[in-house]
């Protein structure tokens, strides 16, 4: 199917979608009224050219840019070669490849990941305890402690910041010898979802350093991509495991603190001396973080990232807690919430909150009316404006200025439809600066695509696609 024809039925099918259009009037005026005279606007049509994993057919189209771009890479090369076998031998495999509602201009790329595809549940329970192959969950589970013996070209270092009362804790490993070229160096922040930390609830993230930092190359990244991964900087959230202390309690935000998170990339660039580029990279709830985080402060923002990639967002946190109740994934996450409580009672037990009353929340509004709104220094604040505060949906237009990669399926049963459709699409389309990647399927962290088995290598479908935007976008 050519991208024409991926155009037309873009604009002539009825998706279930299109009712956000018409909904952003009040974004567009936001975004009309800011100064955006010194708003860098992105080539994402290039990118998305040049993107094996988001243009199927059109790669063997412009092969020739791709190579170029690429400096006729040997592995690339192989890439276009499979691919022009595919379209041959199967043309339809591309077909699954919609662009909508206008193409690249406002680029919306619906797909469908294979495995469990009738299921948003399915997918995302399976996601919570793993990501890639069976063998790698049983035998290959990372750490800050194993990591170093796994990777051998790799360092691991600890570091802890102090900030307002609190304590941050990251990960660091850092490539042993790297290129001259210091001008291409890439390296990544990455934010865990809510209960995360890096050997905690994270095999998302062991796949992720696992593509970085392994041997092997399974998702056939550049020979010169490859080599320019420097660091991973990962953040550990505090209260997750017993060596992660919660110092002040009446500072802690179960969602994260994104003014003190903020405030660590200061401090970070400093011990670091980060001169080189950096993805943002956050799943989750800790997508919705980071982009908070990253809009804070965005003279730093613009000096030190390249890209932010979001990937399963709830991004408004007042309907994602509000709405969906009594779901295995709402209870999963209601549980999650409480063991960091009982794992970190000793903290807590001095701040007047009643441990009973606190397990005994039968939803997630209970759990922080008993827990996270008695530790609020600004006891005025209720729980619907907390949320809303904490909710990234209304900054992605205005307050963010790199390029930002959102990945989202339309089955995730954490972020409600409605919020997607009249928030999150509406500042897709007005802001310079957002590339959506929505699936019709997919769940939450999870998207398993076509030929994933348990014992395969097992890349889904979003992994593919936020390599490919590492890869391309330095390169624009």
């Amino acid at each position: 199917m050519s991208s024409e024809t991926a155009m037309n039925n873009s604009n002539n099918d009825d998706y279930e979608d299109d009712d956000y259009l018409g909904e952003g009037e009040d974004l567009q005026d936001n975004h009309d009224n800011n100064n955006t005279s010194e708003r860098k606007k992105f080539n994402f049509q290039s990118l998305v050219k040049l993107c094996p994993s988001m243009t199927g057919n059109l790669l063997t189209e412009n092969s020739a840019d791709f190579l170029k771009l690429f400096n006729n890479d040997p592995i690339k090369q192989q890439m276009v070669n499979q691919a022009n076998n595919t379209l041959h031998n199967k043309p339809w495999s591309f077909n699954t490849i919609l662009f909508g509602p206008n193409s690249f201009d406002q680029t919306c790329l619906y797909r469908y990941p294979m495995f469990f595809g009738w299921s948003g549940y399915a997918q995302s329970i399976i996601s919570r305890f793993m990501k890639g192959s069976l063998w790698n969950l049983i035998f290959n589970r990372l750490n800050s402690k194993n990591v170093e013996g796994k990777f051998k070209n790799w360092t691991s270092k600890q570091i802890t910041i102090d900030r307002d009362g609190m304590k941050y804790y990251f990960t660091v490993l850092e490539r042993k010898k790297m290129n001259e070229n210091r001008e291409k160096e890439i390296s990544f922040f990455i934010v865990p979802d809510i209960d995360g930390a890096f050997g905690t609830n994270t095999p998302y993230i062991d796949n992720f350093v696992n593509y970085v930092c392994g041997e092997s190359n399974p998702l056939k990244l550049a020979e010169h991509t490859k080599s320019s991964f420097k660091r991973l900087i990962i953040y550990n959230r505090e209260g997750r495991d017993s060596t992660l202390k919660i110092i002040n309690p009446n500072e802690f935000i179960m969602l994260g603190n994104a003014s003190g998170l903020s405030e660590c990339l200061a401090d970070l660039k400093q011990k670091l001396d980060l001169n080189e580029k950096l993805f943002g990279v956050g799943w989750g709830f800790g997508a919705n973080l980071l982009l908070k985080s990253l809009s804070l402060n965005k003279e730093l923002v613009n000096q030190l990232f390249i890209g932010a990639i979001s990937v399963s967002n709830p991004f408004d946190i007042h309907k994602c807690f509000k709405n969906f109740n009594n779901n295995f994934i709402y209870n999963h996450l209601l549980h999650s919430m409480k063991k960091i409580v009982e794992l970190n009672w000793s903290t807590f037990q001095d701040s007047k909150l009643d441990l009973k009353s606190i397990l005994n929340s039968t939803t997630i509004s209970q759990f922080d009316n008993q827990f996270t709104m008695k530790l609020l220094p600004n006891t005025n604040q209720d729980l619907d404006d907390f949320y809303k505060e904490q909710s990234s949906c209304k900054i992605l237009s205005n307050e963010i200025q790199i390029p930002i990669l959102a990945i989202h399926a339309n089955d995730d049963p954490l972020c409600a439809p409605s919020v997607f459709n009249n928030t999150v699409m509406p500042a897709c389309l007005y802001g310079d600066n957002i590339l959506l990647i929505k699936t019709l399927k997919g769940g939450n962290r999870a998207f398993f695509s076509s030929g994933y088995m348990l014992f395969s290598a097992n890349i889904s479908f979003d992994e593919r696609i936020i390599f490919d935007f590492i890869e391309t976008l330095p390169k624009l």
